[in-house]
């Protein structure tokens, strides 16, 4: 589990454990849902740590604008496991994004000094979510099958099929 709270800003904020080749250092990071990488760094922090070169990212900024950002590759502690991941170069505060926070179950008490929690989400919820997802597409796609295939019968009947056949899939 990651506690961190929230700023005067109401920002979300986070210590998170950052291993480079040289170094490792404890860092005060912003949790950002508008970025949908992993973790961002400043090129000093980047050197600080010894991190590699790892290639180049275009991204496409929130005003629009393509850029392309420097990436390396870094090692952070993440809710008590070591996991590797992709750092883009970006001047200012580091970042936390959407890709790192996959698989957590984030909650926030948005006051000043509110808590942050980040803990890993239960397999079995991960699993529920994904078969709920999973038979959603289904349902869409023989939707469209029995719609095509039975223009004899009562449109209604063939959805109640539908969803009766997704309720009782859920339940197995």
């Amino acid at each position: 589990m990651i506690i961190g709270k929230i700023s005067e800003n109401r920002e979300a904020l986070i210590e998170l454990e950052v291993i480079g080749v040289n170094w490792q250092q404890r860092i005060v990071a912003t949790i950002d849902t508008g970025f949908d990488g992993y973790l961002t760094l400043s090129l000093y922090m980047i050197n600080q740590l010894g991190l590699r070169p790892a290639g180049y990212r275009q991204a496409i900024l929130g005003d629009g604008n393509r850029v392309v950002f420097n990436l390396f590759r870094a090692r952070v502690v993440w809710v008590s496991k070591t996991r590797e991941v992709p750092v883009l170069q970006v001047e200012g505060d580091p970042l936390v994004g959407m890709a790192l926070l996959d698989g957590n179950r984030v909650i926030m008490n948005v006051v000043k000094d509110g808590q942050v929690r980040i803990e890993n989400l239960p397999l079995v919820e991960m699993f529920l979510q994904i078969r709920i997802e999973d038979n959603w597409h289904f349902i869409s796609s023989m939707s469209s099958n029995v719609t095509r295939k039975c223009q004899t019968m009562n449109l209604m009947k063939s959805i109640g099929y539908v969803v009766k056949s997704l309720q009782d899939s859920i339940m197995m």
